[in-house]
């Protein structure tokens, strides 16, 4: 048997490959910008991740001030009402003592009387 050899040139063959080399070209730059999207997707589930991080630690943050303002919340109630017991005794102090005063002054105008009396 005889061998055949040759080539065959196609109608429009070099076009195709024209367009080949397009859709490769095109096919590239779309697989470049999946790898662009794809390493940006990445950073932004990255950054998702940091900002959860960032609002569960604010999100205790705020749990602790709450608790703090809770706490002086109880100790500022606790002192107004030892205030306001004070403030009760003392008054009640202040009038005793002005009753003591007011006998203590009957005591000395009776005393002067008698004494008065006493001398005449």
């Amino acid at each position: 048997m005889s061998g055949f050899g040759g080539a065959v040139k196609l109608t429009g063959e070099s076009e195709y490959r024209k367009a080949l080399k397009q859709i490769t070209q095109n096919l590239k730059e779309v697989g470049s910008q999946i790898k662009l999207t794809t390493s940006e997707f990445d950073k932004n589930d990255k950054s998702s991740q940091a900002l959860s991080a960032k609002s569960d630690v604010l999100n205790k943050k705020l749990s602790e001030q709450k608790n703090k303002v809770q706490v002086l919340t109880n100790q500022y109630t606790s002192m107004n009402n030892k205030y306001q017991e004070s403030t009760q005794k003392h008054n009640q102090l202040v009038q005793a003592f002005e009753n003591e005063k007011n006998k203590l002054s009957q005591i000395k105008s009776t005393l002067g009387a008698n004494s008065n009396e006493y001398e005449k």
